[in-house]
C-alpha cells in the first residue's frame, strides 16, 4: 500500500517536472500534475482487475483524455496541454529501452517480444486519445450545426 502511494507521489512529481519543462504555469500546472496522478491511480486499480495490458492502458488513456477535455473547457486552454501530461506516466519508456537493448545484444526473440508489447501499449494510448478526440469533435460539430440551423430558422420567420 505504501509503495503504491509513493509511486503515485513520484508520478505526480515527474508530471510536475514535465509541466514546468513545457512552461505550463498556475492552475493548469496543478491540474495537469493531479491528472497525471489520477491516471496512474486508474492504471493501478484497473490492472488488478483486467489481465490484458492493452485494455488496462486503453482505459487509463481514455480516462486521461476525457478529463483533459473537461479541464480544457473549464480552464479555457487547449486539451493537448493536459493530454500530454496525462499520458506521461503511461509511456512505455522502459519497454523501448529493453527493446533496443535486446536488439543491440542480438537477442532477437526477446527483441520481437518486447517490441510487440511496446507497440501494443503505444497503440492503446493513441487509440484511447483518438476515441475521445473524435467523439468530442463530432459533438462540437453537431452542436454548431444545430445552433446554425436555429439561427437560420429565426431569420426566415
Amino acid at each position: 500500500m505504501m509503495d503504491n502511494i509513493l509511486i503515485v507521489f513520484y508520478i505526480a512529481l515527474g508530471t510536475l517536472g514535465f509541466g514546468l519543462l513545457f512552461n505550463i504555469r498556475g492552475i493548469k500546472l496543478i491540474c495537469g500534475t493531479l491528472l497525471g496522478a489520477v491516471v496512474q491511480i486508474v492504471f493501478m486499480v484497473v490492472s488488478h482487475f483486467i489481465a490484458s495490458s492493452f485494455l488496462v492502458y486503453l482505459l487509463a488513456a481514455l480516462t486521461g483524455a476525457v478529463i483533459s477535455e473537461v479541464l480544457a473547457v473549464a480552464l479555457k486552454c487547449p486539451a493537448t496541454v493536459f493530454r500530454i501530461l496525462s499520458i506521461l506516466p503511461l509511456v512505455p519508456g522502459g519497454g523501448l529501452y529493453k527493446t533496443m537493448s535486446y536488439a543491440l545484444s542480438k537477442n532477437y526473440d526477446m527483441f520481437s517480444s518486447e517490441g510487440l508489447n511496446t507497440l501494443k501499449i503505444s497503440f492503446a494510448l493513441a487509440f484511447g486519445i483518438l476515441i475521445v478526440t473524435v467523439i468530442v469533435k463530432a459533438y462540437r460539430h453537431v452542436k454548431a450545426d444545430i445552433l446554425k440551423r436555429r439561427k437560420l430558422k429565426k431569420v426566415k420567420v
